[in-house]
């Protein structure tokens, strides 16, 4: 992603190293930032102004079978950078820190009570929901 000069207050210091962080390991090559996170992005590439922003960091996690996906234990890189981890009574984990809380997302491919989603390729679990990248 390439930013604008004079850019550097797109995203607040925690925010700049955890995408940094994924980017390193191969994240983004299957997965993707979503919620209201992207619209900083897009202010920066089209200079769309969105002042809006929550304290979930959201990305939505692409479930690629085989050995496709380049593998990296999400859960040891993010409690390494200082986020505390928690699980959900769902079995949903999430990460805080600073205030901001990572949230994973994933394709439900079933009914709405579908419990929480395992990501081996990225050793942690995600939520749910009817969404789903091309193929």
């Amino acid at each position: 992603m390439v930013f604008r000069a004079g850019s550097d207050d797109a995203f607040p210091e925690e925010v700049k190293e955890l995408l940094r962080t994924l980017h390193g390991v191969g994240f983004f090559e299957d997965s993707v930032l979503v919620g209201s996170w992207v619209m900083s992005v897009y202010g920066e590439l089209f200079g769309i102004l969105y002042p809006l922003r929550t304290m979930d960091i959201d990305f939505g996690l692409e479930l690629v079978a085989g050995g496709k996906a380049r593998r990296a234990d999400l859960e040891q890189i993010l409690v390494g950078l200082g986020y505390l981890p928690s699980t959900s009574q769902s079995g949903v984990q999430r990460f805080t820190r600073a205030g901001f809380t990572v949230e994973f997302l994933a394709h439900r491919r079933g009914g709405r009570d579908e419990g929480a989603v395992l990501v081996r390729a990225w050793n942690v679990t995600a939520q749910p929901l009817p969404f789903g990248f091309g193929a």
